[in-house]
């Protein structure tokens, strides 16, 4: 076994977490009269997230791990945790109204969805040696910018309009970075 097999196994389980939280809220957050669907689109978006991230785990085989390597990575999961959390509270049939919950925990999510996008700038540059130059982080630094305006912003049109946008985002980089898992290997 080699210390790349090791440790995805807890990235894999931090991963799991998040995408099991995520399901389970699903069918509630879909229900009809109780939908909000930006919310809903919140939940997809994050779980699909934690399916690139996951399918990108590959590009990591050839790391020299260390702890702090180590930790850096699985930093990247747990933000994604922590915005499945916010997103999807540990019984989500005891939420009466998806779009009161999502403004109450809008700051949260957003915050830990730019401290995502932050991490995986440095993860990426640190660990996989992508410059900071490399085209997607364009696309990095805009998610990393609107998710600093969704935490500062409680306009209700603009809460609309983000998660299309950062589906879009995901959208393009799943086509344009993640359709073999090395893609960005070094």
């Amino acid at each position: 076994m080699t210390h790349f097999d090791y440790l995805a196994v807890a990235y894999s389980i931090v991963i799991s977490l998040a995408a099991v939280r995520l399901l389970n809220g699903l069918s509630v957050a879909f229900a009809k009269g109780r939908r909000y669907w930006p919310h809903a689109l919140w939940i997809v978006f994050v779980f699909l997230s934690s399916t690139l991230v996951w399918w990108n785990l590959w590009s990591f085989r050839e790391i020299d791990w260390n702890y702090l390597s180590f930790l850096l990575a699985l930093g990247v999961t747990a933000l994604l945790y922590l915005q499945a959390a916010a997103l999807v509270p540990d019984d989500p049939a005891l939420v009466q109204s998806w779009r009161e919950h999502f403004f109450a925990v809008r700051a949260r999510f957003f915050v830990s969805l730019g401290a995502y996008f932050t991490l995986v700038i440095v993860v990426t540059w640190l660990l996989l040696g992508m410059p900071l130059s490399d085209p997607s982080r364009l696309a990095q630094g805009t998610a990393l910018g609107l998710a600093v305006l969704g935490a500062a912003s409680d306009n209700a049109r603009l809460h609309q309009v983000l998660p299309a946008v950062f589906m879009g985002i995901l959208l393009t980089a799943a086509m344009a970075l993640f359709i073999r898992p090395d893609a960005i290997a070094p």
